[in-house]
């Protein structure tokens, strides 16, 4: 994602003013005032002291966003003179100049000016080539007691200040503040008293996900739209064949947080069907167990696996697997003997075909005979994949799906899924998950943006880094030179990791490009792969970018 680090002329500036600070403010729920005012709602707050002709108050400011609107409060705490009486809050937002206020009264303009990822500060506190927006005036004015008084609300909508909500920006928010006998905005002589002021700049993260607002186009995010037209002619051609039933159904290309290509070339499926991801479901188990490690319901990724499962295997068997850990069921690497290749899935001499239809699917996988030391070779392994979600139910104390619902689904959204069960009720970790294009886009987009979803951290960017670095390479003769992560696959030339399922099904994420891609696909034949249009169409488009 496209980040944002305060210059230091910004920090220079946020100096200056009295009670300047930096507040990161992510998306939040807009607190309700009506009245009584719970600043626990709110995202950031600082205290703020406005000092004037020797007499001064002291307010707090609170912020939250919404992806919409900057919302601001203002707390009053306490006044500062106790010549003065405590004020009571009102509001003016109109953008006229207000006549009829009573001598010892407080105004206060607030203005905002935003400085974009790559827009700095300038000496007067503006950013590029924006402009400071008078917001609204609340008037402090005397007479009412602390506990009566209501807070402050200005709404600041983000585009009126020239700020897009899927762009992280900073917001230079400054309030001046006046006793009302210096006031004079639009000043007739010039003795006036300057007044007092507080500056803030608040980091707002963008809106996450990418269809909440309308997809961009390649030239607008540095991409080469020629390679894609060919792409999608290729594609187009190929489902057209009727000497062949190989098919791609979607692909979505997103760059910069914004959909540059949406496609269902499938008459048969559209955004809102439900694809078989096949294996890209293993790429889900290894978030999941992340997300389990990241609160504490699995110790670490190299905790035995036998010490979930006691009594599981005969006592003679558990001593030679006894060192077998979740890091090895995530990297393929257990060595215990599968084979689910040589023999089609429907065949019974397939493990995999076995697993599908054992009444014990967990005994089934453990108990294979121990071929070579754990974390050895690579040696692929869908009970491995069917292990870990055992593992997940274990330690959440739910199923698989209600977990993944809980942790990861519905905080993006996710709710128009289907995940099948094995005999037991287990949900398949390696397989079997339906879900639709759009939110498997979603999920890459969660892991390009370091496990951040509109400002909650769903999974932790340590495990991002850990479970998507290399971690084992294929044999010469068997998966020669692909390499394999937590459950990702990795191309460490293109700094790509993704998710590849049977038929076609991938999501590519490119930390470097800040673009995700997601095929959906059936092909039985090979005719078209996705791998393929991946390397020929889509990288040349946004390395050939003008």
């Amino acid at each position: 994602m496209r980040t944002l680090a305060l210059s230091a002329s910004a920090m220079a500036l946020l100096s200056v003013f009295a009670g300047a600070s930096t507040l990161e403010i992510p998306l939040g729920v807009t607190p309700e005032i009506d009245g009584a005012f719970d600043a626990s709602e709110w995202a950031g707050a600082t205290t703020v002291e406005f000092a004037a002709n020797e007499r001064a108050v002291q307010v707090r400011a609170h912020l939250v966003h919404d992806g919409e609107y900057l919302f601001v409060a203002f707390e009053y705490i306490k006044n500062l003179d106790a010549e003065l009486v405590l004020p009571e809050v009102l509001i003016d937002a109109g953008n006229e100049k207000t006549e009829d206020w009573a001598d010892g009264d407080w105004w206060f303009h607030v203005s905002a000016q935003n400085c974009e990822a790559q827009g700095e500060f300038d000496n007067y506190g503006r950013c590029g080539l924006t402009r400071p927006h008078w917001l609204g005036r609340p008037n402090f004015a005397p007479g009412a007691a602390s506990e009566a008084l209501p807070a402050v609300e200005i709404r600041i909508p983000l585009d009126l200040v020239g700020i897009a909500a899927e762009v992280p920006f900073g917001l230079s928010l400054t309030v001046n503040a006046w006793p009302s006998d210096t006031r004079g905005y639009w000043p007739e002589e010039a003795d006036i008293t300057m007044p007092a002021s507080w500056g803030v700049a608040v980091l707002v993260e963008p809106v996450s996900d990418p269809f909440s607002r309308p997809p961009s186009t390649p030239e607008a995010e540095d991409m080469d739209p020629a390679p894609l037209e060919t792409m999608m002619d290729a594609i187009c051609a190929q489902n057209a064949r009727k000497d062949s039933g190989d098919t791609i159904d979607s692909v979505i290309v997103i760059r910069h947080g914004n959909v540059v290509l949406e496609a269902y070339p499938n008459p048969l499926y559209s955004a809102e069907s439900r694809h078989h991801l096949f294996s890209v479901t293993k790429t889900i188990t290894s978030l999941l167990i992340g997300i389990a490690i990241d609160r504490g319901l699995i110790e670490s990724a190299v905790v035995p696996i036998l010490g979930l499962f006691a009594g599981l295997l005969p006592r003679d068997e558990v001593q030679s697997k006894s060192v077998i850990t979740v890091e090895h069921l995530l990297t393929m690497s257990a060595g215990l003997e599968w084979d689910e290749d040589t023999w089609p899935s429907n065949d019974p001499r397939n493990d995999f075909f076995r697993l599908e239809f054992s009444r014990e699917p967990i005994a089934y996988v453990l108990g294979k005979p121990q071929v070579a030391p754990p974390g050895e070779l690579f040696w692929y392994n869908s009970g491995l994949s069917h292990v870990l979600s055992a593992v997940i139910a274990e330690a959440a104390g739910m199923s698989t799906l209600q977990f993944a619902r809980q942790a990861l689904f519905s905080p993006l959204g996710i709710e128009d899924l289907y995940w099948r069960q094995d005999m037991t009720g287990l949900h398949k970790g390696g397989t079997q998950l339906y879900m639709r294009p759009r939110d498997l886009a979603r999920i890459g987009a969660l892991c390009l943006n370091g496990g951040r979803w509109d400002g909650a951290q769903i999974v932790s960017e340590v495990w991002l880094e850990q479970s998507t670095r290399t971690r084992i390479h294929g044999r010469q003769d068997y998966f020669a030179g692909r390499s394999y992560a937590y459950h990702w696959w990795t191309l460490d030339d293109y700094d790509v990791f993704y998710a590849a399922g049977s038929q076609g099904q991938f999501l590519y994420v490119f930390p470097e490009m800040e673009t995700i891609v997601v095929f959906t696909a059936t092909i039985l034949e090979g005719a078209l792969s996705p791998e393929v249009l991946a390397r020929d169409y889509l990288v040349p488009a946004m390395l050939s970018a003008p």
